[in-house]
């Protein structure tokens, strides 16, 4: 009886983690300083544990060449692609942008369009 109760209370205090990551509760972040530009995206339930949760960016902006946002799970989790160049290659880097509002993501697009912007003058 001792086990079953462990167990239950094990359960309802992994429960929310869980619930946390699959329906993408992330804390999103983005700054430059100077030429860098810093993208951070973390799962609030498991991105200290488990680095598969945790997105991290640093790279020259002028490096950027193209972003995408995309909608998955009927529109719920929202995600950022980042297309970039490093190392000689072409690469891709997704973050969740789920807990941004429509305001956020709007100065973000804006933000990132900038980027590209400033990119392609030169």
């Amino acid at each position: 009886i001792v086990q079953n109760y462990l167990f239950s209370l094990l359960l309802l205090l992994l429960l929310p983690l869980f619930i946390y990551s699959i329906s993408g509760v992330y804390k999103f972040s983005y700054y430059e300083e100077n030429t860098i530009l810093t993208i951070n995206s973390k799962c609030i339930g498991f991105g200290d544990v488990i680095s598969g949760f945790s997105q991290d960016l640093d790279i020259p902006k002028d490096h950027v060449l193209d972003y995408q946002f995309g909608n998955k799970f009927l529109g719920l989790r929202k995600v950022m692609y980042v297309t970039f160049f490093m190392n000689g290659s072409e690469k891709k880097k997704k973050f969740n942008i789920s807990m941004l509002s429509h305001g956020e993501t709007n100065l973000l697009k804006c933000y990132m369009e900038g980027i590209l912007r400033r990119n392609k003058g030169r």
